[in-house]
């Protein structure tokens, strides 16, 4: 028995996986009419206020649900208890072949509703289908400004640790000169051996000083500027 029109017309918007077991159903020979498939919120309203239904919840408003009725031999229908049951019972059948979980109203303890078909609620969550979920199309994350801030020249670059290291070895080399002048003149002025071994030993040590301070100056330079080329800033 092929589905009557108005069956087919209350099975549009109902889940596929439900459209299914429906006409499974139907091939495996259940005669039943579907009588309400996809509701619109102010349908249900209606049906609420008319004590017809008793929630705004209800799954005939996401498709995950349908109501059916026996089809008698006569083109009549039927409420029958036993007719309800016999035709849930190839409802079951035909969801077992397919795959699909379903519950018969008919098995409630609460409430009995015997023309009531739906999806279970713990495979198809109130969401909708076993699909993944779609989320909105993602905007792309913007660059955040950067505010430029203030350059620490003496912690990332050796050029003004270089420039004053400089500085101070060409006055160590003024003050070498001057004070090895002074020396040799003194001695000369002094004309006797132990001022001038004296003399000659301060400029001796005045000599070791200095050389120390450029070679001091030179390793610092050297090591800000392999620094700064480290941290990428010119040297």
């Amino acid at each position: 028995m092929a589905l009557a029109p108005r069956s087919l017309k209350a099975l549009e918007g109902v889940h596929p996986d439900l459209v299914k077991v429906v006409k499974r159903a139907d091939e495996l020979g259940a005669r039943f009419h579907i009588t309400d498939g996809l509701r619109t919120e102010e349908r249900q309203r209606q049906l609420v206020k008319a004590g017809k239904s008793k929630t705004m919840k209800s799954r005939h408003l996401t498709g995950h649900e349908v109501d059916f009725v026996v089809a008698e031999p006569g083109g009549g229908v039927s409420y029958d208890h036993a007719g309800m049951k016999a035709c849930a019972a190839v409802f079951k059948q035909a969801a077992q072949e397919l795959g699909v979980a379903i519950e018969w109203g008919g098995d409630w303890k609460r409430f009995v509703d015997t023309p009531h078909i739906e999806l279970d609620r713990k495979v198809y969550k109130e969401s909708g289908a076993i699909v993944a979920e779609s989320k909105p199309n993602s905007v792309p994350e913007q660059p955040k400004s950067v505010i430029p801030t203030a350059e620490k020249p003496l912690a990332q670059s050796g050029t003004i640790w270089g420039t004053v290291a400089g500085t101070m070895a060409a006055v160590g080399a003024f003050f070498e000169q001057s004070a090895s002048a002074v020396i040799e003149w003194a001695a000369k002025l002094a004309e006797f051996g132990p001022a001038q071994s004296a003399l000659a030993s301060m400029g001796g040590n005045i000599k070791s000083i200095t050389l120390g301070l450029g070679i001091g100056s030179a390793i610092y330079v050297i090591s800000r500027r392999v620094k700064a080329k480290q941290e990428g800033n010119p040297g």
